[in-house]
């Protein structure tokens, strides 16, 4: 006869097999898988399909675009003997990087295309220099898109790394554009992070080679000079030339998330000095600006800039709101690239998946077989290994946990009540009470000890009401009250209905998403978007029911 813990593991023991045979009916299906449109452009020249794919991007039609330069793309290693249709093919992976970047969110895919025009270039030696500086001003753009939507250093090093590299390439090629465009994405990363001892060589360089004059130049030299004077807590110099830079004479020669990111500089600055009234006014003059411009990241991290700020005034009902738009908006970001963009990018996946296989596939199907069962096999006796391995360490722990127990009952003294005579019930009934119609027990730092402080109860006693009349500790019994109200007001579509699940979770104290779902689901057997859309059908039946008696 098989135990639970037996069963368990022969499930897991079935797994991998279930798994490869899933993946080679899925492969299967994908492989036959030719949508008409892509058949129908894959059969245009180069030529063509570049022509179609400015015109879709013309007309707003972004996904037909994608597809037109993803098929010229694929194409480069037919044309690595001819220079214009090569080039014309990097032109393409290089407006698939952009529109992967900048539409999709995709940061990834985005990496993948840019980063193959590098290589392809320094491999058959095609274009100039000035399509290989843009390249890697394109490629440290993706770390910097990345870093406003998660302002992780990483990414901001890794940004700065290709601005770098970018600029030798320009400086090489006497490229000055790309050299002082570069140059000025390298003072804003800089700045951002507040590290210009990262740049300082490049910036001593960059006045080496670059004493003329020019629009873009003569911006540069302002945001360098207004780094230093950061560096060394000069913050009033430092305002003074970011001010210039954002003049009008200069707003016609920079974009206008260039503009939004300096003055986002410049309330930070004011926010460290602890002029939050006119970081403020700063922050909103960027949200108007990103709100017209439909930037979408910049957006999100200014409302999350704004919520910090509001925080340092201490106002936390602004702090809050302000969050919540952070919070919807990462959502809707997310939700482009991972929900409505997720057939186009598996299907686009798809497309190179099946053009840059398709010379090998039969050649490799026997071997793919061959180590498909192999894989197999090794999972297989990975798998039973494992499963001796936790029989064995399952009946040794159970040895030493009665072993355990016998020793702790040979040395531990009979135990005695010693507050037999305190009111458990009184204080439990009290408890009860508070956290029913208290609000407190929705913030994030609510603590046993600040139960018995509101309460004016020792603690101890506290805890143990809890645990003799609940028969659960503190955190479940305040986890149970908090997600009674998420119920409420998941079921409330008109007051919490645009609120995201993860923002009434933190409305309700709960640190994190996975938290809040983990909770709910324990408490009621469901996960919250579950409860949500049954909340919501419900509440559709009765409507539909109310308008069919009426008519």
């Amino acid at each position: 006869m098989i135990n639970m813990p037996d069963k368990k593991f022969i499930y897991i023991l079935l797994m991998p097999l279930l798994f490869v045979s899933g993946s080679l009916k899925v492969f299967s299906a994908q492989s036959e898988f030719k949508p008409s449109f892509y058949q129908k452009m894959q059969k245009r020249s180069g030529v063509e399909l570049m022509r179609a794919a400015y015109k879709y991007y013309d007309m707003d039609k972004k996904d037909s675009a994608t597809i037109c330069w993803t098929i010229v793309a694929n194409r480069y290693n037919q044309n690595t003997d001819n220079a214009k249709n090569l080039s014309m093919c990097l032109v393409a992976m290089g407006n698939l990087s952009f529109m992967y970047s900048y539409t999709y969110f995709d940061y990834q895919k985005a990496y993948y295309y840019i980063n193959k025009v590098i290589k392809l270039y320094d491999q058959y030696e095609v274009g100039n220099q000035f399509d290989i500086a843009f390249a890697y001003n394109s490629l440290g753009g993706i770390y910097a898109s990345a870093y406003n939507i998660r302002p992780v250093r990483t990414y901001a090093l890794q940004a700065m790394k290709y601005y770098k590299q970018g600029m030798l390439r320009a400086l090489k090629g006497k490229d000055f554009y790309n050299y002082d465009l570069l140059a000025f994405n390298l003072c804003e990363m800089a700045f951002v992070i507040n590290d210009y001892s990262l740049i300082a060589k490049d910036m001593i360089a960059y006045r080496r080679y670059c004493n003329r004059k020019s629009a873009l130049n003569e911006i540069v030299l302002l945001y360098d000079n207004a780094n230093k004077a950061h560096s060394l807590g000069r913050d009033s110099q430092a305002l003074y030339f970011l001010d210039e830079i954002t003049k009008d004479k200069n707003k016609k020669k920079l974009p206008p998330d260039v503009i939004i990111t300096i003055r986002q500089i410049m309330a930070h600055i004011y926010e460290k000095q602890g002029l939050y009234t006119k970081a403020l006014d700063i922050y909103r003059q960027t949200l108007a600006m990103a709100q017209k411009n439909k930037y979408q990241d910049i957006l999100a991290s200014t409302y999350n800039k704004m919520s910090n700020c509001y925080s340092s005034q201490d106002n936390h009902a602004e702090a809050q709101r302000y969050r919540i738009h952070y919070l919807e908006l990462k959502d809707s970001l997310s939700m482009i690239c991972n929900i409505e963009q997720a057939y186009q990018m598996q299907f686009l996946n798809d497309i190179n998946e099946a053009n840059e296989n398709m010379q090998e596939l039969q050649r490799q199907q026997h071997l793919r077989d061959i180590f498909l069962f192999l894989a197999c096999c090794i999972i297989i006796v990975i798998s039973a290994l494992l499963l001796v391995i936790w029989r064995i360490n399952h009946r040794l722990r159970r040895s030493n946990e009665q072993l355990y127990k016998q020793a702790m009952e040979r040395i531990s003294p009979p135990k005695t009540s010693i507050v037999s005579d305190i009111p458990y019930d009184d204080i439990f009934s009290k408890v009860k009470t508070f956290v029913s119609s208290s609000d407190e027990i929705f913030s994030n730092d609510f603590s046993l000890h600040r139960l018995a402080k509101l309460v004016d109860i020792n603690y101890k006693y506290v805890s143990q009401a809890i645990n003799q009349k609940s028969g659960k500790n503190f955190n479940a019994f305040i986890n149970e009250y908090r997600i009674e109200e998420a119920c409420r007001r998941l079921n409330d579509q008109d007051n919490y209905g645009k609120l995201t699940v993860e923002a009434i979770g933190v409305g309700l104290g709960f640190k994190s998403r996975s938290n809040f779902e983990s909770t709910f689901r324990k408490v009621t057997g469901l996960t919250p978007t579950v409860f949500r859309k049954i909340a919501f059908e419900k509440k559709r039946n009765v409507i539909l029911s109310i308008h069919a008696f009426l008519l």
